[in-house]
């Protein structure tokens, strides 16, 4: 009958900390015990139930430890592996959330644009269900005017191999049409070489009205600008002017671009520019000006009296730029001044009559 055995120990490893060398210790023991009594209970087995009885009672209490601690140890490792089932079931629906619930359609594409996987947004983004989404050419779902544009995004994606962007028009199966923004990156193997494109579209059909709706007004404000006899112009907080329309030329001389990104003080004198100083503050805490008058130096060397309407134009609460109307205000004062002329004459005239 073999002897008392000595208990199992595990090899630390240099210097190991407390801990280490406690969870070490633990699994050399664990793994080491468990073969040690599966090997007796084979050959208890093996032999007589009536030999049992026959074991000295010190090794009896040692085999029953043990059997004791491999019951422990077994519970311990099940509730272990219930608690990493537990963290991956929550790892998975945090992952189901994440991808299929994601703001923006994600798409998995062979090199040749055939569509591996897809999310639930990007399902409903093209209007088809997941399922007749797999093994679809992605290019199905482009506008045929913009299908350039796809596969030369893909082309630069497979050649370039990091992430490109591109904006292109979609269509779904219930033939909506949409604008979508596509940012796709590349995945390699182990040796580097391109094997699948994510790719994420996201539907970006507001910001392009917006942009079409804006582009639209810029063009009428263009138009109205340069076919205007009036001066149209936007100056910034420095009184740097921004804009001016080609009416410029007529009325001081100057050409737009001779004007732009310049100071409006350049052509102004110094009691007018403390004015108009004074004038801009105005206009950035909100106020509007109406029949504003100052001379303004024009390129022949002659102060032409300038008569302005403008307002502050304000975007979420700041201030942005002053917009403004200037006329040539010469004709008004030579009117006014022939007016008054025409008066004095018909007082003198009536005042004669009198006599």
């Amino acid at each position: 009958m073999p002897g008392k055995r000595k208990p199992f120990q595990s090899k630390a490893s240099a210097s190991p900390s407390p801990a280490e060398e406690k969870k070490k210790r633990t699994e050399s023991k664990s793994l080491k015990g468990s073969d040690e009594l599966r090997r007796r209970a084979e050959r208890v087995l093996q032999e007589s139930p009536e030999r049992l009885d026959a074991l000295p009672e010190a090794e009896a209490k040692e085999l029953l430890h043990e059997l004791q601690v491999h019951q422990a140890e077994l519970k311990i490792q099940n509730e272990e592996l219930r608690r990493t089932h537990a963290e991956l079931e929550e790892s998975r629906n945090r992952y189901f959330g994440l991808f299929n619930l994601a703001p923006v359609g994600y798409f998995t594409l062979e090199r040749n644009g055939l569509v591996l996987e897809a999310n639930l947004t990007g399902a409903n983004l093209l209007g088809t269900e997941r399922r007749q989404l797999k093994r679809r050419l992605f290019s199905r779902f482009v506008l045929e005017a913009d299908q350039e544009i796809f596969f030369s995004h893909i082309g630069r994606v497979l050649k370039e191999a990091k992430k490109e962007t591109c904006e292109l028009r979609l269509v779904g199966a219930d033939n909506k049409t949409f604008y979508g923004r596509l940012e796709s990156k590349p995945t390699k193997n182990g040796i580097g070489d391109v094997i699948h494109i994510w790719t994420t579209v996201t539907d970006i059909t507001e910001q392009k009205q917006a942009e079409l709706a804006l582009k639209e007004s810029e063009e009428k404000f263009r138009m109205i600008a340069e076919t205007s006899m009036d001066i149209v112009f936007q100056i910034d907080r420095n009184l740097i002017i921004r804009y001016c329309s080609p009416s410029v030329q007529r009325v001081l001389g100057y050409s737009p671009a001779e004007v732009q990104d310049a100071p409006l003080t350049r052509y102004l004198s110094e009691p007018d520019a403390v004015e108009a100083r004074k004038a801009l503050q105005r206009l950035m805490l909100g106020e509007r000006l109406e029949q504003f008058e100052f001379s303004v130096l024009g390129k022949r060397g002659i102060s032409v009296p300038i008569e302005v309407n403008a307002a502050p134009v304000i975007e979420a609460g700041e201030f942005q730029f002053v917009f403004g109307i200037a006329r040539d205000a010469m004709e008004r004062k030579e009117a006014e001044a022939l007016l008054k002329k025409s008066e004095e004459h018909l007082r003198l005239c009536m005042e004669g009559a009198n006599l």
